[in-house]
């Protein structure tokens, strides 16, 4: 039986993340990350895009329009902190017809109110931005958006959380949960203090498995 302060599962994005602020704050506890892959970031987080938004679109003073924000100025200093390469290109929204052009100015002024930083180009500076856009009269450039490599990304986390002692099971499925604190998985018997479901397009079978239901 292994005995873990923080029991992970899933280690995407999400888990890899946690686990290194958990360490963080509490250096000296047993953080045990578990995965049914033979890597990390093998689903979604290892597959997307990398576009870090601005938080443009959200309403000012939600928490989505607070933590893209927050996050976005984080993830630039944390990719330039490790050597991750950014790609600082910028967003370009285009609309294509009158009614997508008043949408846009809504936009504008959502940015204004979040101080998000955005500009509203015409035809020539949308051509020097991108050469292919077609757009109708103008459209909204946010600086701010920008590309990385989730996997590189992904690689500098796990590294870190090695380096600090966080242990890493790959292969190895939660399939029975035994006790309030206590589960079965396909290598081990793990007993926990705190388990935190990380495991994404997977986390409603791991809910289940503790009889938490979603709404619907």
């Amino acid at each position: 039986m292994r005995e873990v302060d923080f029991l992970i599962v899933g280690a995407g994005i999400i888990g890899l993340s946690l686990a290194w602020n958990l360490k963080k704050i509490y250096n000296n506890k047993k953080i045990l990350v578990i995965d049914k892959e033979n890597n990390f970031g093998f689903h979604s987080s290892g597959r997307n895009s990398g576009v870090i938004h601005s938080g443009i679109y959200y309403k000012k003073g939600s928490l989505k329009s607070i933590f893209s924000k927050e996050g976005n100025l984080f993830f630039k200093q944390f990719c330039n902190k490790y050597k991750i390469d950014v790609k600082s290109i910028g967003k370009l929204i285009v609309p294509t017809n009158e009614q997508e052009l008043e949408q846009l100015f809504t936009l504008k002024n959502n940015a204004d109110e979040n101080q998000i930083e955005c500009f509203v180009v015409d035809d020539k500076e949308v051509l020097k931005i991108e050469e292919n856009v077609k757009l109708y009269k103008q459209a909204l450039y946010v600086p701010s958006t920008f590309v990385i490599n989730p996997l590189e990304v992904m690689k500098v986390l796990y590294d870190q959380l090695k380096n600090n002692e966080v242990e890493f099971s790959f292969e190895d499925k939660l399939i029975e949960v035994l006790d309030i604190n206590k589960v079965r998985t396909t290598k081990d018997i793990v007993r926990f203090e705190f388990l935190v479901n990380c495991a994404g397009l997977y986390s409603d079978k791991i809910a289940s498995l503790f009889k938490i239901e979603f709404l619907k």
